[in-house]
């Protein structure tokens, strides 16, 4: 595995621990969170995608 695959696998355990740990202790609400957690765990996944796939950034 390369260091951008383990490094986007660590972001989006943190992405998903966070939106987790801020969901069970937000008085806001879990839709917002869960929005801008999948928000943030898309990002990764789009950026690996496009580098590695698309071969845009060769």
């Amino acid at each position: 595995m390369s260091r951008f695959r383990r490094f986007v696998v660590v972001l989006v355990a943190g992405d998903v621990l966070a939106v987790l740990v801020g969901a069970a202790v937000s008085t806001v609400g879990v839709d917002p969170l869960l929005a801008f957690g999948l928000a943030l765990l898309a990002a990764p996944v789009v950026a690996y995608w496009l580098v590695y796939r698309t071969g845009l950034f060769d």
